[in-house]
């Protein structure tokens, strides 16, 4: 005899912690009315302790209601797995927990509605899984549903489902694993020949996923033995079905692609992987691209890019459709030394489209392939070049950032003249590439002398000399003569300031200022350390490397005092360049301008605050008080500002005597209950 286990819950106490734990996430949603609470750090602890009650009571919920097995419970249990399904997260499996309690409803005689045969067609292979379990065949809806779920691809769904129609006669060997009986039209020769091979692979998907994966090869060297038909059949029924995790196959996903007919296919799998909940290509899908011959890599390539272009307007901006699974994988799939004039052809012939929000991520992923690292113009140099001397006319501006970087690795003897004319051009863009090729790809050392001596003649026009200056990669490729002219206080303040942040981001001296304080000092002398390598060329001689110095910093100040900032975006660029270490005079000084411009100007308390984030002292600190007082619309941010100076200088991260504490949700009438006399 079973044994009797004790009531966990009635219905009633279940109804009642359901809708609590609804209720405490729909608050929780709202967020906070005062903005003191959104960087406290105790309200943060306490939403995160709302947020995992409210999860855990869903899970309770469902749980008991299974045990319980009170039929009536079943659309609460619905109502629980659909508020789950929005921030499940693949690691405390919420929503496969509330998904149990469904099953058990089941499996104790719940009814199947259009609520329990829509999480069926879920693409979380788990729910079905469950749902499969739990459904018992006692009507026509029952059965009929358990006769689609007798055909999924994954064999943990299946089976359940195929064991509650035994009774009812056997199912065709082949449901779930081909789309049809892969020997019923073949010669008995024919089918003989590859029966055994069949067997195999049919005993192979009756595995779990997880097992099928781990057999991966042997299961594809099978697939190779089968024609085209039948094989592409099968890889596409396996690929086509599962989130993530069940389709992490490569060599399945590669040998796909490279039967006749499999492109095709795969085109129809990608459909299926975008219904998935943030389903995302990871490094296994990409492989399955990335070893295909030279040849059907470019078939593969531009088959892909021509389906993602085919995307309507209204998915253009969205990333989980099959049109952009496809333009991610047209970006990794061509290969080194390809003919890319047909994505050109594809992007030019394009008809144009108007997104919601203005972007079209389809478009920019099918250009990049034009940028990446292994493309190379070929034949296409020429017409790259005479488009980007035209300044990308019409439809080649989708292109215009890839091909920059594509046509950089033209031949030389194309790309100087180019260069050359580009320099000449009153197009300010244009010959910003210019000056980047020639410092680079189009450099001649025998007719331009070193990098640094060619860079110094270019600092001597005026007007080339401010476009440098206003590049940070351009700035750090002139490093040398633009560090001699400031020193010689040659400089205007904002190219003194960006040389400054030039000299630091190679060698330190700024003081760090808001979101790069996140970075270890080890940190950032690695990234330093990898700058300057990939910077070597243009650094002089060590006597002229080295953090900012005093001198310089002078220079800077000197620059500055001649043209005080006086608009935000000049304050926020002056008060972000300042040395690290104790206060100078003058930097304090700079700070006290500021602080009487901010009593006219409130929204200077960001970048007042983001400086003090580095600079500031203990004595400092009730600045940030005047500040939070006079810019209620940057409160937030200026206190996050605060904590975060406080725990630089050792103090506790939130006053003792700040704001009151959030109080505790423990307490408060609820929607489902009345007030006790």
């Amino acid at each position: 005899m079973p044994k009797q286990y004790p009531l966990l819950a009635t219905a009633e106490e279940i109804r009642t912690i359901a809708r609590r734990a609804i209720t405490l996430m729909e608050v929780l949603h709202e967020g906070h009315d005062d903005d003191v609470a959104w960087n406290d750090p105790d309200a943060q602890r306490l939403d995160n302790l709302v947020f995992r009650g409210a999860k855990e009571a869903m899970r309770f919920c469902a749980t008991a209601a299974g045990l319980l097995g009170d039929a009536s419970l079943l659309q609460l249990v619905v109502a629980l797995l659909e508020e789950q399904g929005g921030w499940d997260d693949h690691a405390d499996k919420d929503t496969d927990v509330v998904a149990e309690g469904l099953g058990e409803l089941l499996r104790r005689g719940a009814p199947v509605n259009d609520s329990v045969e829509a999480f069926a067609a879920s693409p979380n292979d788990e729910i079905r899984a469950i749902i499969a379990a739990g459904v018992r065949p006692t009507n026509e809806r029952a059965v009929k549903l358990l006769e689609r779920l007798a055909k999924d691809p994954i064999a943990d769904v299946r089976k359940p489902a195929q064991e509650a129609l035994a009774s009812r006669g056997e199912l065709p060997w082949w449901a779930g694993k081909w789309q049809r009986d892969p020997l019923a039209h073949l010669p008995e020769a024919d089918a003989e020949a590859i029966r055994e091979p069949i067997q195999r692979i049919s005993a192979m998907l009756d595995e779990s996923r997880w097992t099928l994966m781990k057999q991966e090869r042997e299961f594809t060297e099978l697939v190779a033995k089968l024609p085209d038909p039948i094989a592409v059949d099968v890889l596409e029924t396996t690929l086509g079905s599962g989130g993530n995790h069940a389709t992490r196959m490569p060599l399945t996903g590669a040998h796909l692609l490279s039967r006749e007919g499999g492109t095709e296919a795969f085109l129809r799998v990608l459909e299926g992987w975008a219904k998935g909940r943030a389903f995302h290509l990871t490094a296994d899908h990409k492989a399955m691209v990335a070893s295909l011959s030279h040849e059907r890599a470019v078939t593969v390539g531009l088959a892909l890019a021509k389906y993602a272009l085919s995307a309507p307007a209204s998915m253009r901006d969205e990333v989980a459709t099959p049109y952009f699974l496809a333009a991610e994988l047209a970006e990794e799939v061509m290969p080194p030394g390809a003919d890319l004039s047909p994505i050109v052809e594809m992007v030019l012939e394009a008809p144009e489209v108007t997104t919601s929000r203005g972007m079209d991520f389809i478009m920019n992923k099918i250009a990049n392939v034009l940028g990446a690292k292994n493309a190379r113009p070929g034949a296409l140099s020429e017409r790259l070049l005479e488009a980007r001397l035209a300044g990308y006319p019409g439809a080649w501006s989708r292109m215009g950032a890839n091909i920059d970087k594509l046509v950089q690795k033209a031949p030389f003897e194309l790309l100087r003249p180019a260069v050359e004319q580009a320099l000449r051009s009153e197009d300010d863009k244009l010959t910003r590439w210019g000056l980047r090729c020639i410092l680079t790809d189009a450099y001649a050392a025998e007719t331009d002398g070193s990098r640094i001596e060619l860079a110094a003649r270019l600092c001597e026009d005026a007007r080339l000399r401010g476009l440098i200056v206003a590049d940070p990669t351009l700035t750090k490729m002139a490093i040398m003569p633009l560090r001699a002219a400031l020193r010689r206080g040659e400089l205007a303040c904002t190219e003194a300031l960006n040389v400054v942040s030039a000299i630091s981001e190679l060698w330190g001296g700024v003081a760090p200022m808001f979101f790069s304080r996140v970075f270890t000092g080890a940190e950032k002398d690695e990234a330093r350390s990898k700058l300057r390598d990939e910077h070597a060329p243009f650094l002089g001689p060590e006597e002229l490397r080295g953090p900012v110095t005093e001198d310089e910093w002078t220079a800077l100040r000197r620059a500055r005092d001649a043209n005080p900032p006086n608009e935000y975006g000049a304050w926020m660029r002056t008060l972000g360049v300042l040395p690290e270490g104790p206060w100078h005079p003058e930097d304090r000084a700079l700070i006290d301008r500021a602080l009487a411009a901010f009593e006219e100007r409130p929204e200077l308390a960001m970048p007042i605050s983001m400086c003090l984030t580095a600079k500031a002292t203990v004595d400092d600190l009730p600045i940030f008080d005047r500040l939070i007082q006079r810019a209620p619309d940057h409160r937030a941010l200026v206190r996050s500002n605060l904590y975060s100076t406080r725990e630089r200088l050792g103090l506790p991260k939130k006053p003792a005597d700040d704001a009151e504490k959030a109080e505790a949700t423990s307490g408060g009438d609820w929607m489902d209950e009345e007030d006790e006399a």
